[in-house]
């Protein structure tokens, strides 16, 4: 059985992501956010511990956000989880960035 361990809600997304090692040379999808982190998908995921250089635009939020993060976790073939990609932990995020994506998610939550 799978226990939730997740710290901050999370809500279903999708919004192109540029992330990379040095710099932001990969592109891909979230298909989903929250406070602390994000998934993204891919094929190609990197390895856990690897920090990245993120950047993603919310239209809802009207922000580009500019964060470091680290891959907590790859999943590297569809499952009945999900489809392939990586779990994102925000490391570097600022305060104010952190709140809008907390509401941003407790908005869309609360449309549910």
């Amino acid at each position: 059985m799978f226990t939730e361990q997740r710290r901050h809600p999370r809500t279903p997304i999708y919004v192109e992501v540029r992330y990379g090692e040095v710099t932001e040379d990969v592109t891909d999808h979230i298909l989903n956010i929250s406070r602390s982190g994000i998934f993204i998908e891919t094929f190609s995921p990197n390895n856990p511990e690897t920090f990245l250089k993120i950047s993603f635009y919310l239209p809802d939020t009207g922000n580009t956000f500019e964060i470091t993060g680290k891959v907590a976790w790859q999943r590297t073939a569809a499952t009945a989880e999900g489809p392939p990609g990586m779990g994102i932990e925000f490391v570097d995020i600022s305060d104010h960035d952190a709140s809008m994506l907390e509401d941003f998610v407790n908005s869309v939550l609360t449309l549910d």
